[in-house]
């Protein structure tokens, strides 16, 4: 097997880059895990084993033997290095106006290439909309490199599936979701991530359908969240008391069971936007997802409203994570 280049040492990167360790370590697979950021204060306090957002204890980065790095270029390419696995996890927030802002995944894509190697792969975790990876980032890789991707070099993509603050559903007891340009490079892909992620491993037809099943993932999310938000400011002007009502709707088998609150963390309130800048492109109103979003963009303000009008703030709402 390859060594590992965790790009993006964020809430994702850095957990991803201890759960790869601590499972080819399980494997008793030796192999060179570095983890790199282009922010040095990150890096210079990963090395010092102090972690300020990801979750991660000093215990468990003290004990652990990762590499970390500012310069890419620090990479060892030696013989016994020669080849490498490198796996993006960088942001892809949305610019102010609400439109994809690629600018993180642009650059991660142009210093890989610039370090590139025959049969190296690339493996993007951000999530984007369905086209993006084969459209925007393979081309950067393949002008910074001069290689041809799915000849030189191989492509794929897996899209992050991470719950923050919940405990049953982690980064590495979930089921991994993977994709490739082509079969050669979906198995490479394969045989990497059923080791990290003990055989709950997914094969998706293609990188798009991967890329979508994300961007539905969080824009549903996001839809359920919009209309239990929507239903408890009607329950809230009739005086019902809508936690009630969510534990009389809930023992229907089939009743998704969702809190009114905040759609949290970097997916939920971004991911609808992706879809729908891509659905314009295709004469596509994605009106039910815009109306969403304007919901639980504005339920601040009923948050704020309720709040004032109950001077002891006892109105229970929730952060809705991805």
């Amino acid at each position: 097997m390859k060594n590992i280049v965790v790009v993006g040492l964020g809430y994702v990167g850095l957990n991803l880059a201890l759960i790869i360790e601590k499972s080819l370590n399980n494997h008793k697979v030796d192999l060179n895990i570095i983890g790199f950021d282009v922010n040095k204060s990150r890096i210079d306090a990963l090395k010092t084993n102090y972690d300020s957002y990801s979750g991660v204890s000093f215990n468990d980065l003290e004990q652990s033997k990762l590499k970390f790095i500012n310069n890419i270029k620090e990479i060892d390419r030696s013989e016994k290095n020669k080849q490498f696995n490198f796996i993006v996890c960088v942001p892809t927030p949305v610019y102010s106006d609400h439109y994809p802002n690629f600018s993180h995944l642009v650059s991660a894509s142009e210093l890989i290439g610039e370090i590139l190697q025959k049969d190296d792969l690339v493996i993007y975790e951000s999530t984007v909309y369905p086209g993006a990876t084969e459209d925007i980032c393979i081309p950067v890789l393949e002008e910074k490199s001069n290689f041809k991707s799915g000849v030189d070099f191989y492509v794929g993509f897996s899209p992050e599936r991470i719950n923050p603050g919940d405990s049953l559903h982690q980064m590495g007891n979930v089921t991994k979701l993977i994709s490739a340009q082509n079969e050669k490079a979906l198995e490479i892909v394969y045989e990497l991530y059923r080791k990290i992620f003990s055989e709950k491993v997914f094969k998706c037809s293609s990188i798009k359908v991967a890329e979508s099943s994300k961007i539905l993932e969080n824009t549903q999310r996001d839809v359920n969240i919009a209309l239990i938000n929507e239903f408890s400011h009607l329950t809230e002007k009739m005086g019902i008391n809508i936690q009630e009502v969510l534990a009389a709707a809930k023992t229907k088998w089939n009743f998704v069971d969702v809190k009114p609150g905040f759609p949290g963390g970097e997916c939920i309130p971004v991911d609808p936007y992706y879809y729908i800048d891509l659905a314009g492109k295709y004469g596509v109103p994605a009106e039910l997802a815009k109306v969403a979003r304007n919901i639980n963009d504005n339920f601040s303000y009923l948050i704020n409203k309720r709040l004032y009008r109950n001077s002891r703030g006892l109105y229970t709402f929730y952060a809705n994570f991805s």
